[in-house]
């Protein structure tokens, strides 16, 4: 296990991509089938993505350098919108704290105090 070096030229070529197609849907109408083809299938398949990309950088998991990492989760944040990565570590390390068996008695997948057989 460790860093994975290929994680940033991936990343990098994902978000030129969005950059590329938003440039080149710019004139098309938002409700024509092109443009809602464009952003469903490209938009959504490179979106998603970058979502599981930001995940594995925040694990430090990119680079060698924590700095490294974070500031190319930002940049890997940049096509999605909403600055989601910076809180992403946050709450991807206090979840598991929460759903535990000590907390709950109960196994993570359970959503409820009540057990399985018991709904």
């Amino acid at each position: 296990m460790g860093y994975e070096p290929l994680t940033k030229w991936v990343v990098t070529g994902v978000v030129l991509s969005q950059i590329v197609t938003a440039v080149l849907l710019r004139n098309t109408h938002p409700l024509s089938p092109q443009f809602l083809f464009c952003a469903y299938a490209i938009g959504g398949t490179l979106n998603h993505n970058l979502f599981l990309a930001i995940h594995e950088i925040t694990h430090n998991l990119a680079f060698k350098s924590i700095w490294a990492n974070k500031a190319l989760a930002i940049f890997a944040n940049l096509p999605i919108g909403i600055p989601y990565c910076a809180m992403f570590k946050v709450l991807a390390h206090s979840l598991p704290r929460v759903f535990t068996v000590s907390n709950y008695g109960l196994f993570t997948e359970v959503s409820s105090r009540t057990p399985q057989a018991t709904r």
